[in-house]
């Protein structure tokens, strides 16, 4: 017989992909934690425009917007060990007070999100004002395909997307056209920006764009692809 044992203790409560800023749901929306990581294996900067032209909730304009203003992933939540007998709610509220001074203003949006939802847009600007972010995102009603780079300025950037996929989707021949038509719209409008893609595998045409990294991801119990590279 063994005489040991292993003993964990739950000190987050809650899942640790929910951050506290979203609490707004969204059509299969995709998880803070696996947002961020798109956002890093990007190579995404705060000194670049973003773009999420199909934003739905706007998980990635939020994760975007906490890495521009060094906002600490947990900073608006809750933890489970804030109720253990241990805890000390003054050395708490310092160690918050010095993650404070490493803030960054923000200096104007450059992260913008798009939908062509008006429920969307209208509940995910609540959200952005609410936490302060509304001078570094930009919220907007618009369709994917009606947009252009240079509503975001002149300066190239980081356009990040997570079009509909799954059931949303339906037969293998839409979602093939879907991509088609989402990839030729990047050639055509987006030249020479950076892209991050979420994708069924085999689902992006052949021949798009440069292609830098390809990334397995499961999420929603479906597997899919991160495709990252730029637009010439």
């Amino acid at each position: 017989m063994s005489d040991t044992f292993h003993l964990s203790v739950d000190s987050s409560g809650e899942l640790l992909f929910k951050r506290g800023v979203k609490s707004h749901p969204g059509r299969a929306p995709i998880r803070e934690t696996l947002a961020a990581g798109v956002l890093i294996q990007a190579g995404y900067r705060k000194e670049v425009p973003l773009i999420d032209p199909m934003c739905g909730s706007g998980t990635f304009a939020l994760e975007a917007a906490m890495m521009a203003r060094s906002v600490p992933a947990g900073w608006y939540r809750k933890f489970a060990f804030m109720n253990w007998p241990a805890f000390r709610p003054g050395q708490w509220r310092q160690i918050r007070r010095e993650a404070t001074g490493n803030f960054r203003p923000g200096h104007g949006a450059t992260i913008f999100a798009f939908d062509r939802e008006d429920t969307a847009v209208r509940t995910l600007r609540t959200c952005i004002v609410t936490h302060g972010f509304d001078d570094t995102v930009h919220v907007e009603r618009a369709d994917f395909f009606s947009l252009s780079a240079q509503q975001v300025g002149e300066n190239v950037g980081l356009v990040v997307l997570n079009p509909p996929y799954g059931r949303r989707m339906g037969a293998a021949g839409q979602k093939s056209e879907h991509y088609a038509a989402v990839c030729e719209k990047l050639t055509h409008d987006f030249r020479n920006w950076r892209f991050a893609i979420i994708a069924p595998p085999g689902a992006m045409p052949k021949g798009f764009a440069e292609i830098q990294s390809t990334h397995r991801l499961l999420h929603g119990g479906l597997r899919l692809m991160l495709y990252v590279g730029r637009i010439p």
